[in-house]
């Protein structure tokens, strides 16, 4: 690799299964005009099956968690990287990998810094802890030349908490950070037939689906103490959980299950979702913070129902009582209701998914948002937005 790249991008985020999940497509399609380097805590074998010799790409081993040596390290290393190899634009996600990427880029003179805002950890936090974090998104934002939130709520927030300038910002289109595909994501039966036979579930049985990671924040104790409650009134729903455990909970949800040993199952991270959301019949995020939640895009079209906590983020998605329903965060009761109410009524179910795949494909296209994207990448700008 080269340096002194005067067209030339460098993605950084914490891991494979962000770059999967997420950015696949917009780094693809930047290779085609770009020099692309992506840096991300993976193993080179599975980065080039996804993106074969089009890319290049580096590990400092950016982890997600706190880990002070190993930290020190990381951003040295990624700052003498973006020294020697002197990058035009430098483009990170998530937060850990956004602060060490934008400072490191500040103190490199890299001239187009851009950071993409996908929710913030200090939100659900209170005291010493949070007022630490929220600085830490102060200063990757200070340290960026540009800000992309992924939600028009998200960025309101933001503006609020002081974190980042109005002229600063931007949210390209209706938000989210890639937009949805809705020839991956869509309706079908043979997938819908062979999910169910896999987790030996009839097809008339109402199938709940929480896509998630297995973490508090997440609401995955919340999905598990409501659907206990959910099923002991109805005994034909089922509850499909599909995630990595970040947080060692799948004992302890096995254990608020254990009275419904035969209507639930956990599985781990997929690389094949559209799968499990043609499959199921209403998906449920109780999150207790979100950026942009692109699953519920992603079970929007596929024509199924939500039930979702009603907070920033989640709240650009969802059209209440016409794509799905939304509940206070952390409230089980109000949670169940929602659901029994859904689950009990396979016509709403029918009508809130055909609305809610119509939104998506109408307000949310994958191709939209990355043009634009490509656009401000090559103009090293945002789109001129009068009054936002």
């Amino acid at each position: 690799m080269s340096s002194s790249k005067s067209n030339s991008i460098v993605f950084v985020t914490s891991d494979l299964y962000y770059v999967k999940g997420f950015l696949v497509n917009q780094i693809k399609e930047a290779a085609k005009s770009f020099d692309v380097c992506l840096v991300a805590n993976a193993d080179r074998s599975s980065v080039h099956e996804i993106f074969g010799d089009s890319i290049a790409f580096k590990n400092f081993n950016i982890q997600r968690k706190i880990a002070i040596v190993q930290d020190v390290y990381s951003f040295l290393s990624l700052l003498l990287f973006l020294i020697i190899y002197r990058p035009s634009i430098v483009h990170s996600t998530t937060p850990k990998a956004g602060l060490f990427s934008m400072v490191s880029a500040f103190l490199a003179r890299v001239p187009f810094r851009l950071h993409t805002f996908t929710g913030q950890v200090w939100q659900t936090k209170r005291g010493f802890y949070r007022s630490f974090l929220k600085m830490l998104d102060r200063l990757t934002a200070v340290t960026s030349t540009h800000i992309l939130c992924d939600s028009h709520s998200q960025r309101e927030y933001l503006l609020q908490e002081s974190v980042v300038r109005k002229n600063k910002s931007h949210v390209i289109l209706n938000g989210s950070i890639r937009g949805v595909d809705p020839n991956k994501f869509r309706p079908r039966i043979d997938y819908r037939v062979e999910v169910r036979w896999e987790i030996n579930i009839p097809d008339n049985s109402i199938l709940i689906l929480y896509m998630a990671r297995f973490t508090r924040d997440k609401g995955a104790l919340l999905m598990a103490q409501a659907f206990r409650e959910l099923a002991s009134k109805n005994s034909d729903t089922f509850l499909l959980m599909v995630g990595p455990d970040e947080e060692d909970l799948s004992a302890e949800i096995s254990s608020l299950l254990i009275d419904c040993k035969s209507s639930y199952a956990l599985l781990n991270y997929t690389d094949s979702p559209e799968r499990y959301f043609a499959a199921c019949d209403i998906f449920c995020l109780p999150s207790y913070r979100e950026g942009f939640p692109m699953v519920l895009l992603n079970a929007a079209s596929s024509a199924v129902p939500v039930v979702a906590s009603r907070i920033y983020g989640s709240s650009d998605v969802v059209v209440e009582n016409k794509t799905g329903m939304l509940f206070n965060p952390g409230d089980v009761n109000e949670l169940v209701e929602k659901l029994a109410r859904l689950s009990g009524d396979k016509d709403l179910i029918k009508d809130f998914g055909k609305n809610a795949r119509a939104f998506a494909i109408n307000n949310f296209s994958e191709g939209q948002i990355t043009r634009e994207l490509m656009d401000i990448y090559r103009k090293r700008a945002f789109p001129v937005n009068p009054g936002l």
